[in-house]
C-alpha cells in the first residue's frame, strides 16, 4: 500500500510548484510596489536555483541508504519554508525563501522520480503514465486551491496534512538506484557524450514545455489584446482548465493506445509536434469572436500535451532504467524550470521588440510557432538515426 502512495508525492510536488510558479508570487506581491518585478526576480531565480540544485545535489551519487531520510527530512523542511513564507512581509526575504523552496521541490522530485523508475520490476508505461496523470491532476488543483485559500490557518492545516501524509509515503522509498546496470557503468555513461538524437530528444521537449509555458504566461495577455475577451481572466481560467482536463483524460487512455516499443522515436511524437503546429498556426486565423474556436484549439492542444507528458516520461525513463543513464531523466523532471527561464526571456524580447500591445501579442503569437516549429524539425531530425542504421545509436538504445 505504501508503494502504491509514493505516485502521491507526484501529485503533491506538481501541486506545489504550481502554485508557486503561478500563484503565490503573484498573491503575495499583489499589493507591493512594482509587484510585477519582485515575480519576475522570484520566478526566474527559483527556476535558476532548481536547476543548479538538482545538477549538484541529484547526479546520480547520492548515497544510497540515505534516500527514505532525505526525502522526509526535505519534506519537513519544505513544510518550515511554506509556512514561514506565508507570513513574511520583506520582499526580499521572501524572494529567498521562494527560492529555497522551489530548489527543494525539484530536488525531491528527481530523487523520488528515480527511486521508483530505478527499480528494475517497474512497469515503464504504466509508470510513466501514473506520473503523468497525478502531476496533471495537481496542475489542475494547485490554481483553485491556492487562489481560494489565502494564507490563513486553512492554509497551513492543509499543507501540514499533505506533507504529513507524503512523509509517511516518502518513508516507503526504495533507495536511488542507478538503473539495470549498477553505479559503475553509469558513471561511465555520465562521461559519454549523447548521440545526436538525444540532443534532437532534448530540444523537442525543451520546445514543448516552453510553448506550454509561453502561452501560459501570456494567454490572459493574447485574449484581451487580441481577441478582445470582456473577462479575459476568466476566460484564459477556462481555457487552461479545460486545456489540462483534456490532457488529463488522454494520459489515462494513451497508454491503451501505444504499444510500448524499444524504439523511443515513435510516431506519436510526431504526431504531438504536428499537432502543436497545427494549433498555433490556426490562432493566427480566429476571429477576435470565436471563442468557442479558441476553446476548441486549447482542447486539441491539451490531449497533444498528454501524449507529449506520458511518452516523454517514458522515452526519458528508460535509458535510466536500462543502462542507468540519468541525464534525460534529470532533464525531464526538470523541465519546467528550463522552460519558465526561455518563456520569460521570449517574453522580455517581445516586449521590448514593440511598442505597442498589440505588437507584442503578435510577437508573442510568433514565438509560440517558431517554439512548435522546432518540435518538429527536432521529431523529424531525431528519427533520423532509424532510417540509417550506421549512425550511432542514442544512449538509450545501446
Amino acid at each position: 500500500m505504501r508503494q502504491k502512495a509514493t505516485y502521491g508525492l507526484y501529485f503533491l510536488l506538481s501541486f506545489l510548484s504550481t502554485g508557486l510558479q503561478s500563484i503565490i508570487p503573484q498573491s503575495h506581491f499583489a499589493r507591493a510596489q512594482h509587484d510585477t518585478v519582485w515575480v519576475g526576480v522570484c520566478l526566474l531565480a527559483g527556476s535558476i536555483a532548481a536547476i543548479g540544485a538538482v545538477r549538484a545535489l541529484s547526479n546520480g551519487r547520492f548515497p544510497d541508504r540515505w534516500t527514505k531520510e532525505a526525502v522526509f527530512a526535505g519534506l519537513v523542511l519544505l513544510w518550515l519554508l511554506l509556512l514561514l513564507g506565508f507570513r513574511v512581509s520583506v520582499s526580499w526575504l521572501f524572494c529567498a525563501i521562494y527560492t529555497a523552496s522551489r530548489a527543494l521541490v525539484y530536488v525531491l522530485l528527481d530523487f523520488i522520480d528515480r527511486s521508483l523508475a530505478g527499480m528494475s520490476r517497474i512497469d515503464t508505461s504504466g509508470h510513466a503514465q501514473r506520473v503523468a496523470v497525478m502531476q496533471l491532476l495537481g496542475l489542475i488543483a494547485a490554481p483553485i486551491w491556492f487562489a481560494r485559500a489565502g494564507t490563513g490557518w486553512l492554509q497551513a492545516a492543509v499543507l501540514t496534512g499533505l506533507l504529513a501524509g507524503s512523509g509517511w509515503a516518502g518513508w516507503g522509498l526504495a533507495p536511488v538506484g542507478t538503473g539495470a546496470t549498477g553505479r559503475v557503468q553509469t558513471r561511465r555513461r555520465e562521461r559519454q557524450p549523447w548521440a545526436g538524437s538525444d540532443v534532437w530528444f532534448a530540444t523537442y521537449i525543451l520546445a514543448v514545455a516552453s510553448l506550454a509555458a509561453l502561452f501560459a504566461a501570456s494567454a490572459v495577455f493574447l485574449l484581451h489584446v487580441l481577441y478582445h475577451s470582456r473577462d479575459a481572466v476568466g476566460a484564459a481560467g477556462l481555457l487552461l482548465t479545460l486545456m489540462n482536463l483534456a490532457a488529463v483524460a488522454t494520459a489515462l487512455v494513451i497508454t491503451r493506445m501505444h504499444t510500448e516499443s524499444k524504439q523511443r522515436y515513435s510516431l506519436w511524437h510526431v504526431i504531438v509536434a504536428l499537432g502543436f503546429f497545427c494549433v498555433t498556426a490556426v490562432l493566427w486565423g480566429v476571429n477576435a469572436r470565436a471563442y468557442a474556436m479558441l476553446v476548441l484549439l486549447g482542447m486539441a492542444a491539451g490531449l497533444c500535451y498528454g501524449v507529449f507528458e506520458v511518452l516523454a516520461r517514458q522515452d526519458a525513463t528508460r535509458p535510466f532504467q536500462l543502462g542507468g543513464e540519468v541525464t534525460l531523466l534529470r532533464l525531464f523532471n526538470n523541465l519546467v524550470n528550463y522552460a519558465t527561464v526561455i518563456a520569460s526571456l521570449l517574453l522580455l524580447g517581445c516586449s521590448l521588440a514593440a511598442s505597442t500591445p498589440a505588437g507584442v501579442a503578435m510577437r508573442v503569437l510568433v514565438g509560440l510557432l517558431c517554439l512548435s516549429a522546432l518540435s518538429v524539425a527536432a521529431v523529424a531530425a531525431m528519427a533520423y538515426p532509424y532510417c540509417r542504421r550506421s549512425i550511432r545509436l542514442p544512449l538509450s538504445m545501446k
